[in-house]
């Protein structure tokens, strides 16, 4: 992903932020064991703990051994963005239709190494945190080995914790609000824009 100095997270407090405020979704890029074809590609709700993702999945899908054999993945988010159309960047007193189209955004990248987790409280403390995250406001039973109702889905999926090795960010705008974008903009353009 393309990161102009311009465009670049402030701190890493910034982006944690802009993530604890919008939807811990996004999509799991793992390698192909087969050189010839595409990478897997998973859409998937993931919560971050500390320098960890924390992830579960079906034990049935197909990513397992491309995972296994993965010493890297990367799982990208994508929050705000907006098409920028040709006459907002058109230069002051010329023709708008001579602007150049573009797309603002933003994004954090985690490439990460992932360790599948299979013991049952390994499973366990990734789903609590991962209630703890999507719905802190509780209406979930505990979850625990051998206690109803999570107890016997256990074996039905498998964990991965993804220990990041450095996430590539690229924010929309400061404030992360929709009222402070434009300007924001216009006050972080580089001189040529």
């Amino acid at each position: 992903m393309l990161i102009h100095p311009w465009d670049a997270a402030l701190d890493t407090t910034e982006w944690r932020d802009w993530l604890a405020s919008t939807d811990r979704f996004g999509i799991l890029a793992v390698n192909n064991l087969d050189p010839t074809r595409a990478p897997l590609v998973l859409p998937l709700h993931f919560t971050l703990a500390g320098d960890e993702l924390l992830i579960h999945l079906a034990r049935p899908n197909p990513v397992w051994d491309h995972l296994q054999a993965a010493t890297e993945v990367r799982l990208a988010v994508i929050g705000d963005y907006a098409y920028i159309p040709t006459y907002w960047r058109a230069k002051a007193g010329g023709p708008d239709e001579d602007g150049v189209p573009t797309s603002y955004y933003a994004a954090v990248q985690f490439v990460c190494r992932p360790t599948i987790v299979d013991d049952p409280e390994g499973k366990v403390e990734i789903l609590a945190a991962q209630l703890s995250d999507f719905q802190p406001e509780g209406g979930h039973a505990t979850v625990a080995v051998g206690e109803a109702p999570y107890g016997r889905m256990l074996r039905g999926i498998r964990g991965v914790r993804g220990s990041c090795c450095h996430p590539w960010v690229r924010p929309w705008g400061r404030p992360w609000s929709s009222s402070g974008r434009s300007s924001w903009l216009r006050g972080r353009r580089p001189a040529s824009c």
